[in-house]
């Protein structure tokens, strides 16, 4: 017996489909929906805390603590070097030193799985351990695995796992990556693993439903990465994939330009100080919330510091300084998150986010943030284009077009799709589990024909 498994961006799951019904794996940490968001929260004990409960003791741990840095030893590093002057080499010695912060209880990591598109990101060193990033994958899958074990009363060896079309947009980097995915699920207890592409397994939940063949278009847009298949579904055969095509953007994109073109500027992006701009650095790593402790070491935290003191916006500098002091980046882009929902039903949205020295009230509409992301619908009207040419079809050949993944619902990316190929063609479908269900499916189906 197989299951399917979904190691997504922000949420991951996993399902069995037994008697023509999917049965989604769950635990005390899943949501009861069997969703388990992919957080993963490290304490300086080295416990390991995944999914909402992640985030509630980071929260609870961090928020409001200003970061307290010491540089502390970190080993030696050996190398030998030959000089023109004497071929005889010799070995050189550096102490190395690194800051931490001595305050921290804990680190929060999310969308770890974009991290598979880096080929130079092997890992990261957490409280002077190095964790690899397959380690970090594996702890997530274990508690999927172990959701197994709870639901079904034995642990389920099986597993075929979704993987994106492409994580890096090269062949060698998408080798790596699913190469690391396969050891971290071999690492989390499956024994057996084998993988699908995710809008593949989403057409095979789409599928089932199906009594007619018809062509579809499968538009699975998440978090980190938007996939798409073109593929014939209905009736009696399997599902007959005709081409699939993928790009590295995502709904994280769409929330870090929420927070560069509407918020950046409660923080002294456009603010002086004595006739100067802060540094562009600053407003960069702003953009991505885990860096934001980065800013409270160093030249630019001394400029910040200045700024909130003695600059006459002082009030946007003071924002700036409370906001990285105080460690609210996190539920800074939780609410960024929740706009981008909201603006998904309705045409405009109070956004509001309160701290110490900061109190932001700035009203979002739907048409603004649309224009914020142009750039972004560009490419993904580029590769919708691309899937098609792949498939040799035109947009009129298609039947229906099926979008998924908590992205697809943002309403400038379903404009793209209703303009293509018309409102009446378009259905959204199961946004968030429509890959975990169609994966545990097509795993049955791998089981009845005795292949791998």
């Amino acid at each position: 017996m197989r299951i399917g498994l979904d190691f997504g961006t922000t949420n991951s799951s996993a399902a069995l489909y037994h008697n023509q019904t999917v049965q989604f794996m769950t635990s005390s940490i899943t949501e009861s929906n069997g969703i388990l968001p992919s957080l993963l929260y490290v304490t300086r004990e080295h416990e390991h805390i995944v999914g909402r409960k992640a985030a509630e003791r980071y929260l609870a741990d961090d928020t409001g603590r200003r970061a307290v840095w010491e540089t502390k030893e970190a080993g030696v590093l050996e190398y030998w070097v030959t000089l023109a002057s004497d071929p005889n080499p010799v070995m050189v010695q550096h102490e190395i030193f690194v800051q931490e912060d001595i305050m921290a209880k804990g680190r929060l990591l999310q969308s770890i799985k974009t991290a598979l598109r880096n080929p130079g990101y092997a890992g990261t060193a957490i409280f002077e351990r190095q964790y690899p990033i397959q380690k970090l994958i594996t702890l997530l899958l274990e508690q999927l695995y172990q959701a197994t074990e709870i639901t079904m009363g034995k642990p389920i060896q099986s597993v075929l796992m979704g993987r994106p079309v492409t994580f890096t947009g090269h062949p060698k980097g998408d080798e790596r990556s699913e190469a690391i995915l396969l050891q971290a699920a071999q690492a989390a207890g499956f024994a057996q693993v084998d993988f699908m592409a995710e809008p593949i397994a989403a057409a095979y939940s789409y599928h089932r439903q199906l009594n007619t063949s018809k062509l579809a278009l499968i538009f699975d847009f998440g978090g980190g990465t938007l996939d798409l298949t073109v593929a014939r579904l209905g009736g009696e055969e399997k599902p007959h994939v005709l081409s699939s095509h993928g790009v590295l953007v995502g709904g994280d994109n769409f929330d870090r330009r929420i927070m560069e073109k509407f918020l950046l500027a409660h923080f002294g992006e456009n603010a002086l100080c004595e006739g100067r701009s802060l540094s562009y650095q600053i407003f960069e790593q702003l953009l991505d919330w885990p860096r934001h402790p980065e800013l409270t070491r160093g030249d630019l935290y001394t400029d910040i510091k200045y700024a909130a003191h003695f600059c006459h916006d002082e009030s946007e500098f003071r924002a700036l300084l409370s906001l990285i002091d105080n460690k609210y980046g996190f539920k800074l882009f939780k609410e960024i998150e929740h706009t981008k929902m909201q603006l998904s039903e309705k045409d405009n949205h109070q956004f509001t986010f309160k701290g110490t020295d900061i109190n932001i009230q700035a009203m979002l509409t739907r048409r603004r943030f649309g224009r914020s992301i142009r750039d972004y619908c560009a490419e993904i009207d580029e590769a919708i284009g691309a899937v098609l040419e792949k498939a040799a079809l035109s947009e009129k050949e298609i039947d229906v077009v099926i979008r998924t993944g908590g992205s697809s619902q943002v309403p400038t990316v379903v404009d793209i799709l209703t303009k293509r190929f018309g409102d009446n063609k378009v259905e959204s479908y199961d946004a968030f589990l429509s890959v975990a269900s169609g994966l545990a499916i097509a795993a049955a189906s791998m089981d009845e024909n005795g292949t791998r």
